[in-house]
């Protein structure tokens, strides 16, 4: 709870910051509003970005075809990490959309996983995105390692398609119908999206590409404040100049996407950072808080006080969003929920340890393959057979991680006075053990 209380005090000013904005934004359309409403939230975010940041997201989109996105992702994480990704038409599939891929390892020429990509939302389909290993990796009782079989689904905006249905006939009797389709315009995918699909290919990849002998131990059967390290931490490539060039591309005239967007998509992805960094914390505090050594008899009491103190202010009455916080409903999640946030903090690490690498006296591209090799030695393909804290010491050499790169990542200053920060922490500590069933807190 402390770390938490670290990160949520530095990031208050932000936040407030942050608030602030949206609420004048809204007086400017009516100078009689005082108040922030939920609802104003995402409308006035919009139109801070669009006018502050000049960022137009559909705009945006016509530079990230799925098509470009897609053979572009899939070439980096062949350079980065020495793999070939052949698609497989042949391979049977529930929707035509979904994509197929023998993933092989470069050098051997050898089966490494098969992946599944589908990415697109349809109606009745889960919403959502995550990666999923259909068939586990690890060692066969006959001694053959079974490779695995990784699905990656999203709810990206589809594209545009025709269907096509043709018939052959043997005589008088029809003996085949085939239906194939044609995409006629490619999904033009948003800057999340793209976010998305490199933390999902992540979990990818650590699933795909482990080693380990035993499926319990392998891909990422590892800890919770691990788990999500390899997924954030891929997310960082596709800002990488050279990968941006090979994902985007306008869909129509094949022009690059210009500097002056950007530009302004770098700016927009620190505006907000400070809102969503205070509600992770707020989300991770409850969630420890809800099952800690004393379980508190009322819920949306806890909710609401947790809100009050970390947000500045109690949910809407007559809610009950606990309610739709689905992590505390799932085995490994509950009481977990920091995870993210920890593992976060260790991913944006090991990003700036990268980028400050150096190999003799030449600095060394994200995109090196002695980086690649690195992270697969480290971090991809153990699973659990090491201690996570051996291998993540092996990987930055014995560097000590702190959240440093993480604050910066979102705009968060650093030179905050340090007395101001631990006295917000203490009185953070004590408003949470005033919470009925918290009191253990100010022990």
């Amino acid at each position: 709870v402390r770390f938490l209380g670290e990160i949520g005090a530095k990031a208050q000013k932000g936040y407030q910051e942050e608030l602030r904005m949206l609420l004048s934004a809204k007086e400017e359309d009516n100078s009689s509003e005082k108040t922030l409403d939920p609802w104003d939230v995402g409308y006035y975010d919009r139109i801070l970005k669009e006018r502050n940041f000049k960022f137009d997201e559909e705009a945006f989109r016509a530079y990230l075809p799925h098509t470009r996105v897609v053979s572009g992702t899939l070439e980096t994480l062949s350079e980065l990490f020495g793999l070939k990704f052949i698609e497989d038409p042949t391979a049977k599939t529930w929707d035509p959309l979904v994509l197929v891929f023998d993933v092989m390892d470069a050098n051997l020429n050898q089966l490494r996983f098969k992946l599944y990509l589908d990415l697109f939302y349809r109606p009745g389909k889960q919403g959502g995105a995550f990666a999923y290993p259909v068939i586990e990796a690890g060692r066969l009782p006959d001694g053959t390692y079974q490779s695995p079989t990784i699905l990656v689904v999203g709810n990206f905006p589809p594209p545009e398609i025709e269907k096509r249905v043709s018939m052959q006939r043997s005589g008088a009797n029809l003996t085949t119908v085939t239906e194939t389709i044609e995409i006629v315009r490619p999904a033009l995918l948003r800057p999340d999206n793209l976010r998305t699909l490199f933390h999902e290919l992540g979990h990818a990849l650590h699933m795909g590409r482990t080693n380990a002998e035993y499926a319990s131990y392998a891909g990422s059967n590892v800890p919770m404040d691990w788990v999500e390290v390899h997924s954030q931490l891929l997310e960082h490539w596709r800002l990488v100049p050279n990968v941006r060039n090979k994902i985007s591309s306008h869909y129509k005239t094949g022009e690059p996407l210009p500097q002056e967007m950007v530009n302004s998509l770098e700016e927009v992805l620190k505006f907000g950072a400070s809102r969503f960094t205070k509600r992770q914390v707020f989300y991770a505090v409850f969630d420890l808080l809800l099952n800690g050594p004393e379980t508190p008899e009322d819920l949306q009491g806890l909710w609401n006080g947790v809100s009050e103190i970390i947000l500045g202010k109690p949910d809407l009455p007559g809610t009950a969003r606990a309610a739709t916080f689905h992590h505390l409903m799932t085995s490994h999640y509950k009481g977990a929920y920091c995870s993210y946030m920890l593992c976060e903090v260790v991913a944006d690490f090991i990003y700036d340890w990268i980028q400050r690498k150096t190999h003799g006296t030449q600095s060394l591209s994200p995109l090196h393959p002695l980086i690649g090799e690195r992270l697969l030695q480290y971090l991809y393909t153990p699973g659990h057979f090491k201690p996570t804290q051996e291998l993540l010491d092996g990987f930055l050499a014995g560097a000590p991680v702190t959240p440093d790169p993480f604050l910066t990542d979102k705009g968060i200053p650093l030179d905050q006075d340090p007395a101001h920060i631990q006295a917000e922490i203490e009185k953070t500590m004590k408003r949470l053990g005033g919470i009925s069933g918290c009191e253990y807190l100010l022990d």
